[in-house]
């Protein structure tokens, strides 16, 4: 889930219009409005647009026109077509018991178990169960104990239950459990043929390999155009001299933490337990994130605002107009009229929005794309690579 977190850094660099965030809002009890209404609308308006009187104070531009950046070209693997052929055939996968073999990491072995306490059989420890190894279903030890197993043998476990385990007849006690592997659960999956394409509503595999390769294809259009907005914006970025402003990282930053705070809330939970434990990530790897993704929003917003004091771009009523219809559209499950909509963002917010969106298409209709840089013959893998996998 990391990755997840740290890619949102990244697509800030292009997403920073405050109509990005307008996501399921929830009213004051902390309901979602019903489908067909909203109850955004009825919520209190955004705090007013934080205006910068002079831009300069805080920006100086560099290079924004023209600016050169690595573009990649589409270009569908065999890998990537196998890999997207191989999750739909495991998606209709059947399982079957197999009665031979050895039971490994990953293994989902079918067993009969039972627990004795001091020579005697305790109270839910006897049963059988489709056991996944690795799963951390049952007390530390039983799973590892299994690795190694064959099929049809039976082998005592002594192992200890954990001093806080919910049964105080148990907690802290060693125990003995009489384990026999009956069978091995494997997936079968099928053959992508045309059965499977009618499956999937296609009328021959043929013609879905032919969708996928599309899909894909599409899929890594949008990567491409993604990366090379980043990679333009990283650019422009490092160009510029930019100088914090307080008021715009602090909204971006309570934004982000605000979302998952929201998450942790609803667990019962505080967010310095329920990062770690959600998202499998230390709390302060997510308030680092949290800081980069607050910086890369504020730094783009005052280089957008600079762009459009130095093109001297305006926004007239018919501009205005033509834009709240749109984004009145895009959100109207949100908003019960355009109007509604105006009074919950703030006008100035969505002129504002305007703006950075038109210096954001300037930015990229005006970028130069490169071919990427060879990648290295020596037979050596880079060393981010490597990090990568």
């Amino acid at each position: 889930m990391k990755a997840y977190l740290t890619k949102l850094i990244a697509l800030a660099l292009v997403l920073v219009l405050v109509m990005s965030g307008c996501g399921d809002k929830t009213t004051g009890d902390g309901t979602t409005g019903a489908e067909g209404t909203t109850e955004a609308a009825k919520l209190e308006p955004l705090e007013p647009l934080i205006e910068i009187e002079n831009i300069s104070d805080y920006v100086t531009l560099g290079q924004y026109r023209g600016v050169e950046a690595e573009k990649g070209t589409v270009e569908v693997t065999e890998k990537e077509l196998q890999e997207a052929i191989d999750e739909i055939r495991s998606y209709y996968s059947t399982s079957k018991q197999v009665k031979e073999g050895v039971i490994a990491e990953g293994d989902t072995a079918g067993i009969d178990y039972m627990g004795k306490l001091d020579g005697v059989a305790f109270e839910g420890g006897t049963g059988s169960y489709d056991l996944k190894i690795g799963s951390n279903s049952f007390i530390d030890g039983f799973e590892d104990g299994l690795i190694g197993v064959k099929v049809g043998e039976t082998v005592d476990l002594n192992l200890t239950f954990p001093e806080d385990f919910k049964s105080k007849d148990l907690a802290g006690k060693a125990v003995v459990f009489t384990v026999t592997v009956k069978y091995k659960v494997i997936k079968v999956l099928p053959e992508f043929d045309d059965e499977l394409a009618q499956k999937m509503e296609y009328d021959s595999a043929e013609e879905m390999k032919e969708e996928l390769i599309k899909s894909l294809e599409e899929q890594e259009k949008q990567d491409i155009e993604n990366n090379f907005m980043v990679a333009v914006w990283d650019v422009i970025i490092a160009n510029s001299q930019i100088k914090k402003h307080d008021g715009l990282y602090k909204e971006y930053h309570s934004g982000f933490t605000g979302q998952y705070e929201s998450m942790a809330a609803a667990y019962g939970m505080t967010l310095e337990t329920f990062i770690p434990g959600y998202y499998g990530i230390k709390y302060e790897e997510f308030v680092k994130i949290a800081d980069e993704y607050a910086t890369s929003c504020m730094n783009q917003e005052l280089i957008c605002r600079a762009i459009a004091v130095e093109e001297k771009m305006t926004v007239t009523d018919e501009d205005y107009a033509k834009k709240l219809s749109e984004y009145y559209e895009q959100y109207k499950k949100y908003f019960d009229s355009a109007t509604d909509l105006e009074a919950y963002y703030g006008k100035a917010r969505l002129i504002n929005d305007v703006l950075m969106e038109r210096a954001i298409d300037l930015v990229i209709d005006n970028a130069v794309p490169v071919a990427p840089s060879e990648e290295p013959t020596t037979g050596e893998v880079p060393e981010e690579s490597t990090e990568a996998k």
